[in-house]
């Protein structure tokens, strides 16, 4: 049983009244309601099965490969290793270029390349893990700093992170 102060609004006047909030049963409703308007309290029944319970509006999920606007994150198959990326474009596009990077001249490979090759290691494209979303520029290359500064087995060239604002370094170290 909740108990409610409510106003009433005619004339601009406040007007203090009781409202009770009880769970509505079938027959029992006509003799509460009479009680509680006796003790002057407004009545007021609520449904214990609401239609939220029943229809859901959550959205279908995406496949990872077409998300958008995401940090992600690819680990090493064969060590610790793993890189931070950002994109707006879809996740799968940006993982498919990582892939065909390692064709490139040396001097032009991406970092992911650069392991793949010096190491003789694949990376697990499958299981990309996506680490935030966010569709502003500025705000997702804050998160992929944040990430790669948090991960201590990045491969990421730190100057990734160099602007990233130094008033952060002693929360971020704390973590």
């Amino acid at each position: 049983m909740k108990l409610y102060k409510c106003k009433s609004a005619i004339f601009n006047i406040v007007i203090n009244c009781n409202r009770v909030v009880i769970p509505y049963i079938k027959d029992l409703d006509v003799n509460l309601k009479r009680i509680f308007k006796n003790g002057n309290f407004d009545c007021v029944f609520s449904v214990r099965n609401k239609l939220n319970c029943i229809i859901s509006l959550g959205k279908d999920v995406l496949m990872k490969s077409i998300n958008m606007g995401v940090v992600y994150k690819i680990n090493c198959v064969n060590c610790d290793a793993c890189y931070i990326g950002q994109t707006k474009r879809q996740l799968g596009k940006r993982i498919n270029e990582h892939k065909v990077d390692i064709r490139k001249h040396e001097g032009c490979r991406s970092v992911v390349s650069e392991h793949r090759l010096v190491n003789d290691h694949d990376f697990d494209w499958q299981n990309t893990f996506i680490l935030h979303h966010e569709s502003h520029r500025r705000k997702r290359e804050v998160a992929e700093m944040y990430y790669i500064k948090s991960h201590t087995d990045t491969i990421n060239i730190q100057r990734d992170t160099e602007s990233f604002p130094v008033v952060y370094e002693s929360v971020l170290n704390r973590i």
